[in-house]
């Protein structure tokens, strides 16, 4: 069985929005049978935070085998509307449970306290910052 994800990229002024659970996550989840890729996302994003992300491209595709050692596609999108993710209030949120935090942490707290994020955060973020210099030669 293949596990395919969609995931959201928040990046804010060298700040990255994370879910805490167990360990930081980039909020996102699981595709259902019935759904497309950007339907997942859109779904996952707003149970997650109740706020409608808007997709500003797609950003990153990688597979890899999960702790259950099942294959897993994870599709990464990078959010345009970035804002509208700083007051999340969990009262709102119908995936509330999955989650015991929510916020934009600086790259440079993340490394001094050693947070627990995935490993491919930092490729992301350097991903990301790429586009934006991109777009800004155009």
């Amino acid at each position: 069985m293949v596990n395919i994800k969609a995931r959201a990229l928040i990046f804010k002024e060298n700040k990255v929005f994370l879910l805490k659970t167990h360990n930081y996550i980039l909020p996102g989840g699981t595709l259902e049978s019935w759904e497309t890729i950007t339907e997942t996302f859109y779904r996952e994003i707003f149970e997650e935070t109740w706020v409608n992300a808007i997709i500003d491209r797609f950003l990153w595709f990688r597979e890899y085998f999960n702790s259950k050692n099942e294959l897993s596609l994870e599709y990464i999108f990078l959010v345009k509307n970035t804002c509208d993710f700083e007051n999340i209030l969990i009262e709102n949120c119908s995936h509330w449970f999955e989650w015991d935090e929510a916020w934009f942490y600086e790259i440079e707290e993340i490394i001094a306290k050693k947070l627990d994020v995935p490993k491919h955060l930092f490729d992301l973020i350097e991903k990301a910052k790429n586009w934006w210099n991109f777009s800004l030669l155009i």
